[in-house]
C-alpha cells in the first residue's frame, strides 16, 4: 500500500515536470511578501510585477518611495535570502495600497 502524498508534494512534482518550477518559486514573492519585508513595510508597499528578474513594487506615497530607494539593495538581499530569487533590480512606483 502506497503512503499518501501531500498536495504540496504532488503540485511541486507536477510543476517540475512541466518546467514551471521557477515560476512557482517566483510566485512566492506575492504569497510571502510580509515575511520577506516585515509587517511595517508590507503595509506601505507590495509587489506588482516580476519580469526578467526585475521586481516592480507599488508604494503608497512618494515619501516611502524615496525611503525604499535607499533600501533597494537590502530588499534585493532579503528576497535572495528568504526566497532564493536573484533579482537584477527593483523598480518603485506610486500605487494605491492594497485593501
Amino acid at each position: 500500500m502506497n503512503k499518501p502524498e501531500s498536495v504540496h508534494a504532488v503540485l511541486e512534482h507536477f510543476f517540475s515536470k512541466k518546467g514551471w518550477s521557477s515560476k512557482l518559486k517566483e510566485y512566492r514573492i506575492w504569497t510571502h511578501w510580509p515575511a520577506v519585508v516585515g509587517p511595517k513595510l508590507s503595509h506601505r508597499c507590495h509587489p506588482l510585477k516580476l519580469q526578467n528578474l526585475v521586481l516592480t513594487i507599488g508604494v503608497s506615497n512618494s515619501t516611502w518611495l524615496t525611503q525604499l530607494q535607499f533600501m533597494k539593495l537590502e530588499l534585493i538581499e532579503k528576497v535572495k535570502e528568504k526566497l532564493h530569487i536573484n533579482l537584477k533590480d527593483i523598480l518603485f512606483r506610486i500605487d494605491s495600497p492594497l485593501p
